[in-house]
């Protein structure tokens, strides 16, 4: 098949659409706690149905919101150096390397392989760090504390994936190497073409990449979980705001779930949003005075 000018052509065996996506080896038994995560006031009551007893999150494309940002994926920075370990141990002729291979199509923000979205919500261990983002709005955030039992019940009965991003550089880096090695002669890589055979996995290693493994500079400051679905692009919702279109993915979760809900920056400077909080939990089903911060404070 003739590559077009500038573009990359990807050849895909039918038989590689099916992702091994496996539980991940990480045991988290030990790790059992609670979960935080944030959302703007505005996206918590315009998101609700209007159905007590749940809730409702919309997940983000991880790799589309990072291009949106300008960031880099950190995994994929351990993978393509997980490539040049492998190849500098057994010595690959310049010529035959393919630790260039492009992980993403040309022009677009979908990495190569099966078109699939990683819808992320990121939650956080630490109560009393708040992320960036949150810090720098201006706008309302609510801090949403979720039992950690009933999350991942939850999660094991809808086929959904939790897990705890791993901050070990060196050992993220040795484990990606060694399943390139595994890997390496399944994929042909040319200047211009990319293709894979079918026992392929690794798109399951690109995947494992770009979840799994964040950067260690945050792992002491807050260290970071993902809920995540892999949904391919024409199943999921899609809107336009503020200038873009957007994709993303409808999630309900039990209020039962709730532990905890505090108002940010502070309750005292917006008391009408802090009262009409009060008012939509309990339209919710849920009981305020057992999950707001202050409330329960009071008692």
């Amino acid at each position: 098949m003739k590559s077009e000018e500038g573009s990359t052509k990807f050849f895909i065996p039918h038989s590689s659409f099916f992702i091994s996506f496996p539980i991940f080896a990480e045991s988290t038994t030990s790790l059992m706690q609670n979960l935080n995560f944030y959302i703007s006031l505005g996206d918590f009551a315009k998101n609700w149905k209007g159905e007590p007893g749940t809730f409702t999150i919309h997940l983000q494309d991880l790799c589309i919101r990072a291009a949106e940002r300008g960031d880099t994926i950190y995994g994929l920075k351990l993978l393509k150096e997980a490539f040049q370990l492998y190849e500098s141990h057994v010595d690959v002729k310049p010529g035959k390397r393919k630790a260039s291979i492009p992980f993403f199509r040309d022009n677009q923000a979908r990495l190569i392989g099966p078109e699939m979205g990683l819808f992320v919500q990121s939650l956080y261990e630490k109560q009393d760090i708040v992320p960036d983002y949150v810090a720098k709005s201006t706008e309302p955030w609510l801090r949403i504390t979720l039992d950690y039992a009933q999350l991942a019940d939850y999660c094991l009965s809808n086929d959904l994936y939790l897990i705890r991003c791993k901050y070990n550089r060196d050992k993220n880096i040795q484990v990606l190497a060694e399943r390139v090695a595994m890997e390496y002669d399944n994929i042909y890589y040319t200047k211009n073409e990319v293709g894979f055979k079918p026992e392929s996995r690794f798109f399951s290693i690109l995947y494992n990449a770009i979840l799994e493994m964040e950067n260690p500079r945050y792992a002491t400051k807050n260290p970071e979980w993902r809920l995540i679905i892999l949904l391919p692009p024409e199943e999921a919702e899609y809107k336009y705001e503020n200038g873009k279109l957007q994709s993303y993915l409808e999630l309900d979760l039990p209020t039962t779930s709730i532990l905890d809900i505090q108002l940010l920056p502070d309750i005292h400077t917006q008391i009408g949003n802090y009262t009409n909080l009060v008012g939509l939990l309990k339209k919710m089903g849920v009981k305020a005075e057992e999950v707001v911060k202050e409330m329960k404070e009071e008692e």
